[in-house]
């Protein structure tokens, strides 16, 4: 299917989500680029948190992803920004890795001195792992912690697991992601600043990772934790049994959904 078409067809999929209750959204900007504020209405603000959204490089916006900024901002009473950075193959790698720091660094002058957060699921959260090695790598403070859902670290699709993981997803497969990896990467999938798996892991900080156990990404999150480890980084790997892709947006109608979003919440805000 086209991009054309898959486009506005992942739109009318997340518009059928149950919206999360008492939040509030209002549109900014971060940097040059548009973002959309989500946040209890309550208006507690705890802290602030950069959520990257998810859709392969190649498709999702603020618009198809503040339901699940919503979810973490009601849990937590955190302010969630998610940008709407460069996709691919338009503008293919390292837009999207130049806009995410560009966000970063905007969220680092308007809340100076304020905990921030980093999250996000699926590529957002390949991307967001790629934007911790740059900040690392110049730096930079490093966010008080960060969440990934479901994320995808390896491009080039040659982890160990792939095929029997592939049977049991109801969602994905290893010829779509090959796809997408050429829209973002081209030739370049091993690049380590496009699939963390070949990056060189040392401390990022505190990480939460969750997986399904049936996703076909689930080897991913086994060897970004292994990786992890070996450069001192604290992370937490949970795997639910049964569960496929980036599942924590079924939260309201999946009891697996909403347990892994209270326990993400809970860990977020333990490291305030």
């Amino acid at each position: 299917m086209p991009l054309y078409h898959m486009r506005p067809g992942m739109e009318r999929l997340m518009r059928l989500l149950p919206s999360p209750k008492g939040c509030i959204k209002t549109w900014h900007t971060l940097g040059d680029l548009e973002a959309l504020c989500v946040q209890h209405k309550t208006k507690d603000i705890k802290a602030h948190l950069l959520y990257l959204h998810g859709g392969g490089y190649a498709m999702g916006s603020a618009k198809t992803h503040w339901k699940m900024a919503g979810r973490i901002a009601r849990r937590t009473h955190f302010e969630v920004w998610i940008p709407n950075y460069r996709l691919a193959p338009e503008q293919p790698y390292p837009a999207a890795l130049e806009d995410a720091l560009t966000a970063w660094e905007a969220m680092e002058q308007r809340f100076a001195g304020e905990p921030l957060f980093l999250a996000g699921d699926s590529a957002g959260g390949g991307l967001a792992l790629s934007l911790l090695f740059r900040l690392k790598e110049r730096g930079k403070p490093m966010p008080k912690a960060t969440y990934l859902i479901s994320p995808w670290c390896d491009l080039s699709g040659q982890l160990p697991g792939y095929d029997r993981q592939e049977q049991k997803d109801p969602y994905l497969d290893r010829a779509s992601l090959a796809r997408f990896a050429k829209f973002y990467a081209g030739t370049q999938v091993k690049n380590p600043e496009i699939s963390p798996v070949f990056n060189e892991a040392r401390d990022l900080g505190s990480i939460l990772l969750q997986a399904g156990g049936d996703e076909l990404l689930l080897p991913d999150a086994l060897a970004m934790e292994r990786l992890l480890k070996e450069g001192n980084t604290d992370v937490d790997l949970e795997i639910y049994p049964g569960m496929f892709h980036v599942f924590q947006a079924g939260d309201g109608v999946l009891p697996e959904a909403t347990k892994a979003l209270n326990k993400a919440g809970n860990w977020l805000l333990s490291h305030l």
